[in-house]
């Protein structure tokens, strides 16, 4: 039901043009005609197809890429072989280390994917096994607003049992569930009552795929508590056009005397840098444009490079004086986290760490401390389509720190696994991870663990299957015009 099988890597940062300092050195995306001489006869050859597309991506690559170092030199690779495949062989230690760098035959899709653009049903969701069975249930996380799948009544907590009609199974799941080209699907919805008490109804509800525009601020409201004023906010990409309805989101809570903040990020998988800045100078706790949120480290190359036009502060990216701050009357930050939470996400919870303690409820993070910008063939015409995504940069934050950079990312404060069902709408104070929060802030965790219960015994979630496009797990920086 998504598109494309896509391989999860981590948000893509990518910077805004509004500052200088926030953009990288634009990278080489000609590449050289090799020419083969012999005596007495002069031959020019011009590669062409496949073997020219490889060419530029190999010196692309070397300029670019964060571990140019590590490549294997270009004689070694020979470039008769596909694209995808060729990209893939000069990705260091693939999957361990660079779990991140990507390709995509459509640099266009690859861009609007990073603008929450994609053809799709709408809506995001969880598998998971039965009890003593193989059968497969997709509990609906939530709905694109405006989307497809809202359009034809999906809601957040919904339970599908059956795609077009089949009942889903640990065989059949993921070719229904993920299809390589979404048209149109029907779901079958069924009754959660226990994970031994699932009954099929006869609601099916059908979606057509459309191209979908996802606005991330998803839910926001002001919970009080006593003499705590708890803003929250549900974000799910870090995407530059919401930049303007963040700031009006945090004028509300500034109006209304916020003084705890719980950001639910467990479904962000990261975005733009220049975005995750602006939201950590709503919230950072005495942050001003003199203060640094993140330093940016790059190869050898581009580093000489921007120190050259730049100056050796280059790389340093500062937060922004935001008049809708409210840090004054914080005294720390929940953050609510998945394994889908990632790069961007991260980047939040690194950056302000030095300034306020980041309180983390829910699961591991994705460990994604590294991010890439865009790179395709800008000639006139465009030779070809491929767009890539290599990791170009790491980041640290104002205290020199980046230690999340693993598969197990970030540690949870409170660990909390978002398993239970069916999943409780947003805002809902007994829902798992927002409860866990709003018990430690009433200094009451063993109330809040009550209330949420135990996992649902004999249903396991189901991780979802390697995708090829990761743009939902990335950090992204534009380069330099």
């Amino acid at each position: 039901m998504k598109g494309k099988k896509n391989k999860i890597g981590l948000l893509v940062l990518l910077f805004a043009a509004s500052s200088c300092k926030e953009l990288l050195v634009k990278p080489t995306t000609t590449s050289t005609t090799p020419t083969t001489t012999t005596t007495g006869t002069s031959s020019k050859t011009t590669l062409t197809g496949d073997a020219a597309v490889n060419d530029w991506i190999y010196e692309v690559m070397k300029t670019n890429y964060y571990w140019t170092d590590k490549m294997p030199a270009k004689d070694q690779l020979g470039l008769v072989q596909k694209p995808d495949s060729y990209f893939d062989t000069i990705l260091f230690q693939k999957d361990v280390t660079d779990r991140f760098s990507w390709i995509q035959e459509s640099a266009a899709e690859l861009k609007a994917s990073f603008q929450g653009v994609s053809k799709s049903y709408g809506f995001r969701f969880t598998a998971f096994t039965v009890k003593d069975s193989d059968r497969i249930i997709l509990s609906v996380r939530y709905s694109v607003k405006g989307g497809p799948a809202e359009k034809a009544g999906l809601k957040r907590g919904d339970v599908v049992s059956k795609i077009d009609g089949q009942v889903l199974t640990t065989a059949n799941w993921v070719s229904l569930a993920y299809p390589d080209q979404p048209t149109s699907t029907s779901l079958g919805l069924a009754n959660y009552v226990s994970s031994t008490n699932i009954t099929e109804t006869d609601k099916v509800i059908k979606i057509a795929a459309e191209e979908v525009t996802e606005n991330p601020i998803y839910f926001n409201t002001v919970i009080t508590k006593g003499s705590k004023k708890v803003g929250y906010l549900v974000y799910n990409q870090f995407i530059n056009t919401s930049e303007a309805g963040l700031r009006a989101v945090f004028a509300d809570f500034k109006a209304k005397g916020v003084n705890e903040l719980i950001l639910d990020l467990r479904f962000n998988g990261g975005g733009y840098v220049s975005t995750s800045k602006v939201l950590a100078s709503l919230i950072g706790k005495g942050v001003d444009a003199s203060k640094n949120f993140a330093i940016y480290e790059y190869n050898k190359t581009i580093d000489a490079a921007n120190k050259k036009q730049y100056g050796n502060d280059y790389s340093l990216l500062k937060f922004a004086s935001e008049p809708n701050n409210i840090g004054a009357n914080l005294s720390r930050l929940f953050v609510l986290t998945s394994k889908g939470t990632a790069s961007a996400s991260e980047l939040i919870i690194n950056g302000l760490r030095p300034f306020m303690p980041v309180v983390i409820v829910g699961d591991n993070t994705y460990g994604k401390n590294v991010g890439s910008y865009t790179i395709e063939d800008t000639n006139t015409p465009k030779r070809w389509n491929w767009g890539l995504q290599p990791i170009t940069f790491k980041t640290t934050n104002a205290n020199g720190e980046s230690d999340y950079g693993t598969k197990d990312g970030f540690s949870p404060s409170y660990a909390q696994k978002d398993n239970k069902l069916p999943f409780l709408q947003f805002g809902d104070e007994k829902e798992t991870l927002l409860s866990m929060a709003l018990g430690v802030i009433n200094g009451d965790v063993a109330m809040a663990k009550a209330r949420i219960g135990g996992v649902n015994n004999g249903t396991t979630e189901i991780q979802e299957p390697a995708r090829k496009n990761p743009a939902r797990f990335n950090m992204l920086a534009e380069p330099l015009k």
